[in-house]
């Protein structure tokens, strides 16, 4: 079954591009190439379909190793609308696996000329980009990020214009008079980029009561004022910035370097090649997430470039798959072409089947493991797996349960200690026999003895 994925997967993507999964047994070019299509780490407007980065790599027939500028990674401003639609679009651009603000263009329709900070080597996150609707009254205060707030000081007698104050950690930095229908911008000189605008508010409406003050806000942008600044020669894990201007930012290797069995090669910033432990080279991006927060995992895109009709662990990172052994048991096909946007009935089909993996205690033999809707679940033991002579099948019997722990770590124990397990569990050394050749096993769950058994040496 697996290899008909792998085969399904590869048939419909080109040797250069489509799978995140770079495989030698896949017979995929040996100049191959990463997009936002293709790889969800890297930055892409699934609206317009637009993303600004790419990677590509140069690897030798037989080799491990990765060449002086042998991967190179490419990244472009692209223009992006706000989520106030009346404010027009600026542009964005991924950078290692990030995105950043580029510039306002023409399209933004609160600046009046073009400004680029990527041309001046600077990079700003976007903090905030909303048209959620808000309401705030006389005194308060609509709260920003990194410390800004802008407070509603004052209405006019007349509801026709509002007095507001600019706060950063406190201290006000600026005021203005608005009325109904109209933008508070603030702006600031951002490094060597002048008068940028740094906090863009959209004022809807202005209602004055008789006994309070109502203030609506439907836009609302903030960039970083804390950039990162970058320029030729710059290095950034084993890259180098080789070009950058308006147009975007090159880099490549400065040195070569080896995708050596089961390592983890940190390429930059959060991006890594993530090895397989085996004979065979089998490698993939990764990107290293350490924030509590919700992520994005994407399959390959199905679009005019890419007529995707198969995902597998190969090209959608989300379905079950150990890279050591080379195990996926999901895949999501489209039987038939997508007519217009509708999928026929049974047009989609989801399979998946259990597949041996070894356990991490090599002696113990392998168990079987079933991916199911993108999570790792255990289906059986094969025969002659700890001793029993049959096979067990949970699977047969409708039955997933999660595989809690599997490792080979090795742990010391004395007379009346305890290892801690999952689900309740822990399993005591209760008694060892005079000669030392047998210890009698006391296994718990929350705290009520389960079983015992005496072991050998």
């Amino acid at each position: 079954m697996l290899g008909l994925l792998c085969e399904s997967a590869a048939a419909q993507v080109s040797g250069s591009s489509g799978n995140r999964i770079w495989d030698a047994n896949l017979s995929q070019n040996l100049t191959y190439t990463w997009t936002p299509q293709t790889y969800s780490g890297f930055y892409y407007d699934l609206d317009t379909g637009e993303g600004s980065e790419n990677m590509t790599i140069q690897l030798t027939e037989g080799s491990r190793s990765v060449q002086r500028n042998g991967l190179q990674y490419e990244t472009r401003p692209i223009e992006t609308n706000f989520e106030y639609g009346n404010w027009g679009s600026y542009q964005v651009i991924g950078f290692m696996a990030e995105r950043y603000f580029a510039g306002y263009t023409e399209n933004s329709n609160f600046v009046n000329d073009d400004i680029s900070v990527i041309s001046d080597g600077q990079l700003s996150k976007i903090l905030i980009d909303s048209d959620d609707r808000k309401s705030l009254y006389t005194g308060s205060s609509l709260i920003l990020e990194e410390g800004y707030s802008l407070n509603i000081v004052e209405v006019d007698v007349n509801g026709n214009t509002v007095w507001v104050q600019l706060e950063k950690d406190g201290d006000v930095i600026d005021n203005g008079f608005l009325s109904s229908n109209s933008n508070y911008v603030y702006e600031t000189d951002l490094g060597d980029a002048d008068d940028v605008p740094l906090i863009a508010v959209h004022l809807a409406q202005i209602f004055r009561g008789t006994e309070t003050n109502a203030i609506f806000v439907e836009g609302i942008f903030q960039i970083s004022d804390e950039y990162v600044q970058i320029e030729n020669g710059d290095r950034f894990g084993k890259m180098e910035i080789s070009s950058t201007s308006s147009s975007g930012i090159i880099m490549r290797n400065r040195d070569s370097f080896t995708l050596g069995r089961g390592d983890t090669v940190d390429i930059m910033g959060k991006l890594s090649f993530v090895v397989a432990d085996s004979s065979e080279l089998r490698f993939a991006p990764i990107v290293e997430i350490s924030e509590p927060g919700t992520y994005e995992l994407r399959g390959t895109v199905h679009d005019e470039t890419f007529n995707t009709t198969v995902w597998t662990p190969y090209n959608f990172e989300g379905f079950y798959y150990s890279i050591d052994e080379n195990v996926s048991t999901e895949s999501l096909t489209l039987t038939e072409e997508i007519s217009g946007r509708s999928i026929d009935d049974e047009a989609l089909v989801y399979s998946t089947s259990p597949a041996l993996v070894k356990f991490e205690q090599e002696s113990w033999g392998s168990y079987q493991v079933i991916g199911f809707m993108a999570e790792k679940y255990f289906a059986g033991y094969p025969a002659n797996t700890f001793g029993n002579s049959r096979s067990v099948s949970v699977l047969s019997d409708d039955i997933l349960a999660k595989v809690l722990i599997d490792d080979d770590h090795k742990r010391s124990m004395f007379t009346g200690s305890s290892i801690a397990l999952e689900n309740g569990y822990s399993l005591k050394a209760a008694e060892v026999d005079v000669n030392g050749n047998r210890v009698l096993l006391e296994l718990y769950r929350d705290c009520l003895l389960y079983t015992s058994d005496a072991a050998d040496e």
